[in-house]
């Protein structure tokens, strides 16, 4: 679809992007800070994002947030960058007590359905 076509229909429809205007950084910045401080701690800058847009009724951008979550609080970005890919630690009793199914389901579509399951004392493919 060209860029023309694309406009045509968007007028046509009557839909235009909303120009909002950021609420007031300082009740930005202490509505983030107040949620870091208090429930949102470990949440990053997407779900904080949303706690001052519906939590307080405020208009602002997730980068503006972000940028305040960098500088008020350093430590716990790098904390949370740092933990990105941990693996926990599992322990199952014995053979057969725990199985693992997991499926794959792009190839349904095409009559393919693949599922597999893993013993999780052994690690044994069922």
């Amino acid at each position: 679809m060209s860029r023309s076509t694309l406009k045509r229909i968007l007028n046509k429809m009557d839909l235009r992007r909303k120009n909002l205007r950021e609420s007031n950084m300082e009740k930005v910045c202490g509505a983030a800070v107040s949620e870091m401080r208090s429930v949102g701690m470990n949440l990053g800058y997407k779900a904080l994002h949303r706690k001052p847009v519906y939590c307080h009724g405020l208009v602002v951008k997730r980068d503006t947030v972000y940028n305040i979550i960098r500088k008020a609080d350093p430590e716990g970005v790098r904390r949370r960058k740092a933990r990105h890919l941990v693996r926990r630690m599992f322990w199952s009793p014995g053979p057969n007590y725990t199985w693992h199914i997991d499926g794959y389901d792009k190839l349904k579509n095409y009559g393919f359905f693949i599922h597999g399951a893993i013993d999780g004392f052994s690690r044994y493919i069922l």
